[in-house]
């Protein structure tokens, strides 16, 4: 009876919890050359596989990723679905960021 009530409990406190109208709650990271952006639109893919690449996260609408590198936030434009599709496959993501994503398709705008 009492893990019943407690059960009871938790469901109430994480009605309680929830955003009105039950919107699910974005993250908001700080990212290099562009400051505090809303994750709303992303879809994120945390990475066990490489020393560098932490997470990376793809706007499909809009074409931008930004991803955790060596512990930094970067943004990246012109970023289609199968070009972070590849990134995500490549034997190496350090190897492929550093190759053909870091010098053409970052892109800080503040310097």
């Amino acid at each position: 009876m009492t893990s019943l009530i407690i059960s009871l409990g938790m469901l109430l406190i994480a009605g309680w919890l929830q955003p009105s109208g039950g919107a699910p709650v974005s993250e908001t990271l700080m990212v290099s050359g562009h400051g505090a952006t809303d994750l709303a639109g992303f879809d994120c893919i945390l990475i066990g596989r490489s020393v560098r690449v932490s997470r990376v996260c793809h706007d499909a609408v809009r074409n931008i990723a930004i991803a955790e590198i060596g512990g930094r936030n970067v943004a990246y434009c012109d970023m289609t679905r199968d070009l972070v599709d590849a990134w995500l496959a490549a034997p190496s993501m350090g190897r492929f960021h550093a190759a053909l994503l870091d010098g053409r398709h970052r892109c800080d705008i503040t310097g």
